[in-house]
């Protein structure tokens, strides 16, 4: 029911003063816009059977969304040349500009970069860091469709049409060279065969381009080399 958000949920609601003043104050004010978004579309969702049991859950859920923030607005640093290395990896890709083009669709090629850009980055620091690659990604793109609402991931211009995609791609999450992962053996990878998402035009201009693979993603057993 709630796939179609693609987001990840950490439950730092509960987090008492502390906690809550050291995220911006932009954070804060996004989390709650998303968390209100989500909780209307549960309640419409399970309203239309909502009989019995199901009210019971209906509120059950409705009770326990403002305990959520949504992790997507804690954004990582940007990429920087050499954040690979660590790794035994290349860098992450960084789109010069993901604003091309002005009207109509992205092609194929400009999906790929944005889906690589939208996914690729490094996370945390020192022995805790990890790495965040795709490799082989195929896309195709859809007919534009008027925005309907759940699309995007809050920031999408409206008056634009959505692009459906759907392709597959290799998802790499890799770790610091160490003993416990000697080169050659630094990443976890996980197969997307069939994944799914959009592209939208943000109110700022640019492009986002996501998908991703809720129904048959297969984390491969064992460890891999980093893609280079």
């Amino acid at each position: 029911m709630m796939r179609d958000f693609h987001v990840n949920f950490v439950t730092l609601g509960r987090a008492k003063g502390p906690v809550r003043r050291h995220l911006p104050e932009s954070v804060r004010k996004r989390t709650m816009i998303k968390v209100k978004e989500l909780r209307f579309k549960v309640s419409v969702e399970l309203d239309l059977s909502a009989t019995g049991d199901a009210m019971k859950s209906r509120r059950r859920i409705l009770a326990a969304l403002p305990l959520l923030i949504v992790s997507t607005f804690i954004v990582p640093a940007p990429a920087r040349a050499g954040d690979g290395a660590p790794f035994g990896a290349r860098d992450p890709v960084v789109c010069a500009s993901t604003q091309p083009p002005a009207t109509g669709a992205p092609s194929p090629a400009q999906v790929r970069q944005y889906v690589a850009c939208g996914y690729e980055r490094m996370k945390g620091s020192g022995s805790l860091a990890e790495l965040y690659l795709t490799e082989n990604v195929t896309v195709e793109i859809g007919a534009g469709r008027p925005f309907e609402f759940g699309d995007g991931q809050g920031d999408v211009d409206v008056k634009l049409p959505i692009y459906p995609i759907r392709g597959s791609l290799t998802y790499y999450r890799c770790y610091p060279l160490n003993s416990a992962h000697p080169p050659g053996q630094s990443c976890k990878k996980v197969e997307w065969p069939h994944a799914a998402g959009q592209c939208y035009k943000t109110t700022f201009g640019d492009w986002k381009c996501y998908m991703t693979d809720t129904a048959t993603s297969q984390t491969v057993a064992g460890y891999y080399p980093a893609p280079r």
